[in-house]
């Protein structure tokens, strides 16, 4: 160097590009999210109606209503995770898999709640909490560079 001196590197770790949240990210997806939900939930109960005459026991339809009031209510927690979400900027391909997997979610609650396909419910209604979970994940690490996890490559020691 000249002068004889080196000069130390910058070694700070590399920063994330965060876009500015526009205001319709922030309203726009919660109620996509809401009105998608209930869309989902209405037809959902429409296809009910059409379904085979299942075993109408007691016991067994309490069971299945109450699972989907619990479905209902973690469809309900993806939404309002969804919503806090959209506030720190969201690119489109995950707000789209989120809305669709809490649409998903939903139509397939309203299906077991009206005991009708339950077995094609209860698979789509997993398959969508997962796909969700996945791509929150995903996100997560995108969002964090060198945070891997214990025994990654890209993890700090």
């Amino acid at each position: 160097m000249p002068g004889g001196r080196a000069r130390a590197r910058d070694v700070t770790a590399p920063s994330v590009a965060v876009r500015p949240v526009s205001f319709p990210a922030i309203v726009v997806v919660p109620a996509l999210a809401l009105a998608g939900c209930v869309a989902a939930a209405a037809v959902a109960w429409w296809v009910a109606g059409y379904s085979p005459e299942v075993s109408r026991e007691p016991a067994l339809a309490n069971l299945l209503q109450g699972m989907a009031a619990i479905k209902g209510l973690v469809v309900l927690i993806a939404v309002t995770l969804l919503s806090w979400r959209a506030r720190h900027g969201l690119s489109p391909g995950l707000a789209a898999v989120y809305l669709m997997t809490c649409w998903v979610a939903a139509g397939a609650a309203m299906l077991i709640g009206q005991l009708a396909f339950v077995a094609a419910a209860a698979a789509a209604f997993h398959a969508a909490e997962i796909t969700f979970l996945i791509a929150a994940w995903r996100d997560v690490r995108s969002r964090r560079p060198g945070r891997g996890f214990r025994g990654s490559r890209d993890h700090e020691s």
